[in-house]
């Protein structure tokens, strides 16, 4: 048993130790800022493509890339892991630290999108665009990630054609743990992943912040669609983009069926594979949403 006299003086040396701290710590601290820098200015106007799977991201993406302003690479999925970074105190605080706590969410942007800024630098254009529909679920992070001057595309499709798409190539997309049954049958799981992507989706088109087109439109017409997208983007008018099939791109994990696809070929409904019982389902979980994206009932 340790000796009590002992123990306080021992209490005693370390409040005093403490107390010599603060007083004879330095009454101004300094924050030195770290300088970053880099040769190339960032693109203060990229352009990110907010959909749901299935909808013609690909051929939208491809149309973007082939204009001479816009770089556009396959999806990153990455941002995910710098989308937790601005949202987590610690790591904000640490940062904070090295580079000063207001240069924080500048520093964070320019490690998430120094990727986009290399591709669009070697490929010698002026912008970079994004599309990863995964993005969705998460759009209120991606908003605060991106630079304050992005411009926002949506590309709709039939939420019912899209279901039909998912579900004839056995696509699990995502894992609803808290429904057991939407991990063991894929037409739930399709009908959970509509719920979820489509409603986000809604929610997002909601803030008025999107450029919104459609994907029967574009696939049906879509010089004059295009036209309005790249005037409301600010970039001139090219040929170029009624050919994506021409130009050269990266191609990612993206569908192959969807990279060998030459010309615009409308896939519009598709949904009239499912049985009178799923369509039931899907009427009674999805119709609302449906309709108050634009759609009519079939």
């Amino acid at each position: 048993m340790r000796n009590p006299l002992a123990l306080n003086i021992q209490r005693l040396r370390g409040r005093y130790r403490r107390l010599r701290a603060a007083l004879s710590a330095p009454r101004l601290q300094v924050q030195r800022m770290v300088v970053m820098r880099d040769r190339h200015p960032m693109c203060e106007r990229p352009i990110i493509v907010m959909a749901c799977h299935r909808s013609g991201t690909t051929l939208l993406r491809r149309i973007l890339h082939s204009h001479s302003a816009i770089a556009c690479p396959p999806e990153s999925f990455f941002l995910h892991h710098f989308m937790d970074f601005l949202s987590r105190p610690q790591s904000r605080e640490g940062l904070g630290s090295i580079v000063g706590p207001e240069a924080v969410d500048a520093t964070i942007r320019a490690a998430a999108f120094q990727y986009h800024e290399a591709f669009r630098i070697a490929q010698g254009k002026a912008r970079w665009a994004d599309k990863t529909p995964a993005y969705i679920r998460r759009w209120p992070e991606l908003v605060a990630l991106a630079p304050p001057e992005t411009q926002w595309v949506v590309i709709l499709r039939d939420p019912f054609d899209v279901a039909a798409s998912v579900y004839e190539r056995g696509w699990f997309i995502e894992h609803y743990g808290d429904r057991p049954e939407a991990e063991a049958d894929l037409f739930e799981n399709t009908v959970c992943y509509l719920e979820d992507y489509f409603g986000k989706l809604a929610d997002f088109i909601g803030t008025g912040r999107a450029y919104v087109l459609r994907y029967e439109q574009l696939a049906s017409d879509p010089e004059p669609v295009l036209r309005h997208l790249f005037q409301h983007l600010g970039e001139p008018w090219e040929p170029a983009v009624m050919t994506p099939w021409a130009s050269q791109h990266n191609f990612g994990i993206e569908d192959p069926i969807a990279r060998g696809t030459r010309g615009f070929v409308p896939s519009i409904g598709n949904w009239r594979v499912f049985s009178a019982a799923q369509m039931a389902v899907l009427t009674e979980r999805m119709g609302a949403l449906r309709q108050a994206l634009g759609y009519d009932a079939p």
